[in-house]
């Protein structure tokens, strides 16, 4: 969809209230991207590849906290409570980021990716378990299992809903038995993601062995349900599949060879082409960059939507046409996964703002 009509949509009266959302999941996901620093250098992690190539990172946004707060206050008038889930590079070492998440919290539920390597005694201090949840991110080359369930586990006692993920790298399949039993024994929810790269001159996730899958599909025999089920679906859409979704990025990529112009507008009916699927991405959920630029998901070529700090942004108002083909194993597409979409974008609620659905 071309840039002007992404930003008629933005800026076209809505045609019914905002809040609550019309559709499933009925609230608006951020996922911001805070910043590109960390202050460990994993050797699978993409996020830290100016590090390898000596290329600065885009700065850290320079947005006192009362303006942070007149942002989301009005992002919150708009769309009510949302659920922000934060990711990077590590967000704790934004700039005061332990009070941000104070403020964050008054009004929105706040998941946050992190390594557990922050002040966790300031951070019991500052932040109420009533609206964030910690989804901890377990890396083997920086830190012990038994260090990272100690923290994880502190969190839960203190009320905090607590969660971990490991990236499946090549060299921790050895021990990934071991380490699923640690989080089942810990009754902590463990999420594997598939590796995404290259190791040793071979493409993940199509190089996994069958003995490699076996051992990844024991995350889908834990105790805990809810995490079989993700790491299920996981599997079989990053792992099982992948050999399709690449025969349709290289399509794609033929088609348009230049990756930077955004997608073609939507073809006028009647003119013999197939029009792309509606998507409620920029919708009902939205991606931010570190430099505070919106897309309204994380795919490469889709266009910008704004910045956050715009004073007139808006997310779209309805779900809208894009050919950029979907990455996501929980894709927002229409006729894709509708019945399944408030299961799959389950998340913390605000105990003071609980969701709404369009009966309500």
């Amino acid at each position: 969809m071309a840039e002007t009509e992404t930003r008629k949509m933005m800026t076209d009266p809505p045609s019914a209230p905002l809040y609550p959302r019309r559709h499933a999941p009925f609230r608006v996901h951020w996922n911001w991207y805070l910043l590109q620093q960390c202050n460990y250098g994993c050797s699978y992690c993409p996020e830290v590849e100016y590090k390898r190539t000596k290329t600065a990172p885009l700065p850290i946004l320079n947005v006192s906290l009362d303006d942070w707060t007149r942002i989301w206050d009005r992002l919150f008038g708009l769309y009510g409570s949302a659920l922000i889930r934060f990711a990077g590079g590590e967000p704790f070492i934004f700039p005061h980021f332990i009070d941000f998440l104070a403020m964050l919290t008054e009004h929105n539920a706040i998941d946050v990716t992190t390594n557990l390597s922050f002040d966790v005694d300031e951070f019991l201090r500052k932040v109420t378990p009533d609206a964030l949840a910690i989804s901890a991110s377990y890396h083997p080359e920086h830190v012990s299992l038994g260090e990272f369930l100690g923290k994880l586990e502190r969190l839960k006692r203190e009320g905090f809903c607590v969660s971990a993920a490991l990236v499946a790298y090549p060299t921790f399949l050895g021990s990934l038995k071991k380490t699923i039993e640690g989080f089942d024994r810990a009754d902590i929810q463990l999420k594997l993601i598939p590796f995404r790269g290259k190791y040793q001159g071979r493409d993940y996730p199509l190089a996994y062995t069958q003995d490699e899958k076996d051992v990844m599909r024991l995350a889908t025999q834990t105790r805990n349900t809810d995490g079989n089920v993700i790491n299920a679906q996981w599997f079989r859409e990053m792992v099982e599949k992948e050999e399709k979704r690449q025969e349709e990025i290289r399509a794609y990529n033929e088609r348009r060879p230049d990756p930077s112009p955004p997608p073609a507008p939507v073809p006028e009916s009647g003119n013999g082409k197939s029009a792309p699927p509606l998507c409620r991405m920029g919708e009902n959920y939205a991606k931010i960059y570190a430099d505070g630029t919106v897309r309204r998901c994380c795919c490469p070529g889709v266009p910008v939507m704004g910045r956050i700090m715009d004073k007139d942004f808006r997310l779209l108002d309805a779900a809208g046409p894009c050919d950029v083909p979907c990455l996501c194993w929980k894709p927002m597409k229409l006729g894709e996964y509708e019945s399944r979409w408030e299961t799959l974008w389950q998340g913390l609620v605000h105990r003071k703002h609980p969701l709404k659905t369009e009966g309500d």
